[in-house]
């Protein structure tokens, strides 16, 4: 199957646009996604009390730990400084969702009627991504799962061996990643 990704040149191009306060939090989260790899469901659930601030290594690093929705995998992701300012630090360790994609009251929902409400908070977020494409000046047939093939075929044209590449975006089968 031919999956669609975002070239390194391409990716720059959209670093480099200033989207529409309605269209921030959508474009924050792709960005995020274009470097994390991470699914669109963990995008929606993820909160700030995942993230930590490690100094181990002298410098103030965020951390994300969280366990992904679809394989129950445990991920740590240090996020690098270009994905660190779409986060307000201020918020960090509070029960609040990064992105808001859902409502609160979401997350008290069962995983069946959850599940409902990011398949459609992805529809609305992949509309509006059609519009950040197109003001961006890119091609516009992209979805959100976009994002998680940037990440993997950037990191592999980056030099990240298959292997690591299966564990950082949560594949428990190398043929997925391949």
């Amino acid at each position: 199957a031919d999956r669609q990704f975002l070239s390194i040149t391409q990716l720059r191009q959209l670093l480099a646009y200033t989207p529409k306060l309605n269209l921030q939090n959508t474009y924050n989260a792709f960005v995020f996604s274009c470097y994390t790899g991470l699914r669109f469901g963990d995008l929606a659930t993820i909160k700030y009390s995942n993230l930590s601030i490690d100094n181990s290594s002298g410098e103030d690093e965020i951390v994300l730990f969280f366990t992904m929705g679809k394989t129950k995998r445990q991920v740590r992701i240090h996020l690098n400084k270009s994905i660190s300012n779409l986060i307000d630090r201020n918020k960090i360790a509070l029960d609040e969702p990064i992105f808001s994609f859902l409502k609160a009251t979401d997350f008290d929902l069962s995983s069946d009627k959850l599940a409902m409400k990011i398949e459609s908070a992805n529809a609305l977020a992949n509309k509006r991504l059609k519009e950040i494409m197109k003001d961006a000046d890119l091609p516009e047939g992209y979805s959100f799962h976009c994002a998680r093939h940037t990440f993997a075929c950037v990191a592999l044209q980056l030099g990240v061996d298959l292997m690591s590449l299966r564990d950082l975006i949560g594949h428990t089968d190398l043929k997925v990643t391949q």
